[in-house]
């Protein structure tokens, strides 16, 4: 854990071997309270994302979908015909059942793990944990649990912290599910609610609270558990929450998938149709969302209900699906604002072009009306783009849009949409941009178009809400936005206050700067950082993933030696070199070259230019050579 729990554990002064299941069977009571698997006998076979257990008593097959923790029970369906079970099916000794007041319910299933929190939150009654000081004790289960014993916590519940090792990750957690990881060990839960499991992600802004664990461990001093608190509040923040809205009471419409116990897990056709059941008992309904593997295929507003002026709703809505594996979710909004939980279900889809086509768009700005603000190789890197990609092997066919220097105004490159709009759910969409990145007396940032006041660009410039507009609402699931200018990382409002631009040169390197810059304000805690290194980015906005070349206070360079900007020279080579191609497998996937454009930019800049991602598709990834 570095720079989070172990330098604040090393002085525990006894590390105790501890069987937790001994102490949780000593008395009745907890035998009442918890089930395990140990007490279920059964026999369980998978196949695709379906699960079907067979109790040893006998009884009713019990089948599952795997993701979202739906219970089949129409015994009329097909899954209950043994035939279906007999083609291309295995036995599954990792899919598990548990059980809880003598109903089933679905367990951390095939990959994911139990941190069983019922357990946990009886431990406090354990003589062999009774002590006022600090202690860290083990048992040898499978999920090599290790307890952290807190004697000095007034409250018996908040003394222990349990951690394990999720995919040789490690994760922190409390009885009452609050947990800290940081490593990416949490994309590995699933909670249950009312005999439902839903992915982490619906529940990881209430539950993943560094600061908590840190405060109940006892080692960490108040400064560093307030940072941490800070960190949180500012992620409830960019995603427009507040810590009223995450209460156990708090009210939430529903939402239901109405047919889908009839829904494939195979499917041959490029849509399917759903049909969805929606009430609100105390608000009316705002808006549907619907995303294809985190991509918002009905635009990132989704589909309005404002116009029905009703609290209760049904409809059927056509799914676009994408050849292989879709991730499907729906979810509505009350005009309180407030987001019913997602209902998921992931479906194969056989349909599709086997070879995507690339819409690509490039744009870059040298020469502008201000000339004062002239580049040098903004126009040449997006033709350089646009040359490297035309000689890929990676697509069906690669299909061009760009525009330099007077082609580069803010009617063109909005018209350019229709463009994208030809593009299929199976096709590829990358848009680049190079040039200048301003930043208006509102911090909020724009890219020079020719003809853009630079001193008012807010009139004639590109918004970045324009540029990631082109992406929004398109069929392709696989999309990107590069931006290779200054300021085009993401910029914290609250943390930062404007600067005058001090350095447009370094020796034979030019800064692609101009007007105003950001700067940290005086004496303020910088916790965005800190939030990135804490916290998994939930935001899906349109779902494209947005490389910005340089971070939000930070300058893009450009140079001879590169003859390129410094971000395109990266890129190119990372391609024509296969430097970027990491597995050595032949191609180069969208993670791959982001790593290394990121580690190159870095290296060659001395840490002055940093790329980062203003947002990613965390499900999407795909091959770009």
């Amino acid at each position: 854990f570095v720079n989070r729990t172990v330098e604040y554990l090393k002085d525990a002064k006894d590390y105790s071997p501890f069987n937790m299941a001994n102490s949780i069977t000593e008395t009745e009571q907890l035998i009442k309270n918890i089930r395990t698997t140990d007490q279920i006998q059964y026999s369980a076979i998978k196949k695709e994302n379906l699960a079907k257990f067979q109790l040893e008593y006998g009884g009713e097959p019990i089948i599952f979908d795997l993701a979202s923790g739906k219970m089949f029970t129409d015994k009329k369906h097909e899954y209950f015909d043994n035939n279906f079970w007999k083609r291309e099916t295995k036995n599954e000794s990792n899919v598990h059942l548990a059980a809880s007041d003598k109903e089933f319910m679905m367990h951390f299933i095939n990959g994911t793990y139990n941190l069983d929190t019922a357990a946990l939150s009886n431990l406090f009654y354990s003589n062999d944990l009774a002590t006022s000081d600090k202690k860290m004790f083990s048992n040898n289960t499978s999920n090599h649990l290790r307890l952290f014993w807190n004697g000095e916590e007034q409250n018996p519940r908040n003394r222990i912290v349990g951690i394990s090792f999720l995919d040789q990750k490690p994760i922190l957690y409390t009885p009452d599910r609050y947990y800290m990881s940081g490593y990416g060990a949490e994309k590995h839960l699933y909670f249950q609610k009312e005999l439902r499991t839903y992915k982490f992600e619906q529940f990881d802004l209430k539950y993943n609270r560094p600061d908590i664990i840190l405060e109940r461990l006892g080692y960490a001093d108040s400064a560093l558990v307030g940072a941490y608190h800070s960190a949180y509040l500012k992620r409830l923040k960019k995603m427009g929450f507040t810590e009223k809205m995450l209460e156990d009471d708090f009210h939430l419409p529903e939402i239901e998938i109405e047919n889908f116990e009839e829904l494939p897990t195979l499917h041959d056709q490029g849509s399917i149709d759903i049909k969805l059941k929606i009430e609100d008992t105390k608000y009316k309904l705002d808006r549907i969302n619907v995303w294809v593997n985190d991509v918002a295929v009905y635009g990132a507003d989704g589909i309005s209900l404002r116009d029905k002026d009703v609290q209760d709703y049904s409809t059927a809505l056509k799914v676009d699906l994408a050849k292989g594996k879709n991730k499907v979710q729906v979810s509505v909004l009350n005009q309180a604002g407030a987001e019913s939980y997602k209902e998921t279900f992931e479906i194969e889809c056989s349909a599709g072009k086997n070879d995507p086509d690339l819409y690509l768009i490039t744009i870059g700005e040298s020469e502008f009306q201000q000339s004062d603000f002239n580049l040098t190789y903004a126009a040449k890197d997006a033709k350089d783009i646009a040359a490297l990609f035309d000689k890929s092997k990676a697509y069906g066919e690669v299909k061009t849009k760009t525009l330099v220097n007077q082609e580069v105004t803010k009617e063109n490159v909005l018209g350019l949409k229709s463009f994208l709009a030809e593009a299929d759910i199976n096709d590829e969409v990358m848009i680049f941009i190079a040039g200048h990145g301003v930043l208006d007396a509102n911090l909020d940032y724009f890219f020079a178009t020719y003809d853009m006041d630079f001193q008012q660009p807010q009139n004639k410039g590109l918004a970045y809400e324009d540029l990631e507009g082109l992406l929004d609402g398109i069929k392709p699931l696989k999309k990107t936005l590069m931006i290779d200018a200054c300021h085009s990382g993401e910029i914290d409002k609250d943390e930062v206050e404007l600067a005058e631009v001090d350095a447009q040169e370094d020796g034979d390197v030019q800064f692609r700067a101009v007007g105003n810059t950001a700067s940290p304000k005086l004496g303020m805690q910088n916790t965005s950082e800190l939030t990135k290194s804490l916290f998994t980015d939930l935001r899906k906005g349109t779902g494209a993933t947005v490389i910005s070349s340089a971070g939000g206070m930070e300058f893009a360079m450009e140079g001879d030696d590169w003859s390129n900007g410094l971000f395109t020279y990266c890129f190119i080579k990372g391609i024509k070199s296969k430097a970027a191609d990491y597995d050595k497998n032949g191609e180069i996937w969208l993670s791959e070259i982001k790593r290394y454009v990121s580690e190159q930019v870095t290296e060659l800049s001395n840490g002055k230019q940093q790329p980062t991602s203003r947002i990613e598709n965390q499900v999407v990834d795909f091959r770009v050579w």
